[in-house]
Order: structure tokens, then C-alpha cells, then sequence
């Protein structure tokens, strides 16, 4: 498979992974279309952090394999909150509002996300 086909591919995967998200299942195809096109891909070991509490809220993350355990820092203690699989869309409100993250997200393992920045959506 060339280059244009992979991204072909990538984009007609990631396009009917994002319509089937309820944040993006009642926009326009096209406005949805153009957000797979604007996504970039990421991927993350087990261990690693999506992001860090604290850290400036930049981008949504939709998390097409793996599972990322969303943890709260406490005391120098690592809490958690709440563990996501795939299929999951989060931090969407980094896509409105310019704030801290106030929870961290971390791979619990190997994970492959879609990334959509602020200024893409």
C-alpha cells in the first residue's frame, strides 16, 4: 500500500470513527469529514502521559485502541478516576475554553488516539 492509499484509509477510518462519536454524530458529514482530515494520529506506551494536570488544555482525544486511565495528583499521590477504552472521545471541553487540565491522562497501555486541536474544530 503507497502513501495516498495509508491515508486514504486512515481518513475513512478515522472519518466513521468520529460520526459515531455522540459530540460529532449531529454535525454535517462534511464538518466531520474535515475533522478527520484536521486530526492527527498519536500513539503512546504504556506508562506515558496523553497529558499532565496542570499543563495547558490544547486538544480532544478520541482513543481508537488501548485504554488511558484518567488520574488525579493528590498529595504526591496518583488517584484513579476513571478508566477509557476505546471508542471514547475526551477532554472536549479543550476544544471551547483555554484552562489547566485538572486531571492527568495516562496510557495503561499501548494506545493509538485520534488528536483534535483547538484550532482544527
Amino acid at each position: 500500500m503507497n502513501d495516498n492509499e495509508q491515508q486514504h484509509c486512515r481518513l475513512s477510518c478515522d472519518f466513521d470513527l468520529l460520526r459515531h462519536s455522540p459530540l460529532f454524530s449531529g454535525l454535517h458529514l462534511d464538518v466531520v469529514k474535515l475533522l478527520a482530515y484536521l486530526s492527527v494520529h498519536r500513539s503512546f506506551r504504556a506508562g506515558e502521559y496523553i497529558f499532565e494536570q496542570g499543563h495547558t488544555a490544547k486538544a480532544a482525544f478520541f482513543i481508537v485502541q488501548g485504554r488511558i486511565d484518567i488520574t488525579m495528583t493528590r498529595h504526591d499521590k496518583e488517584l484513579l478516576l476513571q478508566p477509557l477504552g476505546p471508542g471514547t472521545l475526551f477532554g472536549e471541553l479543550a476544544l471551547l475554553a483555554n484552562f489547566p487540565w485538572f486531571f492527568n491522562a495516562r496510557a495503561a497501555d499501548d494506545v493509538d488516539v485520534i488528536v483534535i486541536d483547538r484550532t482544527s474544530f
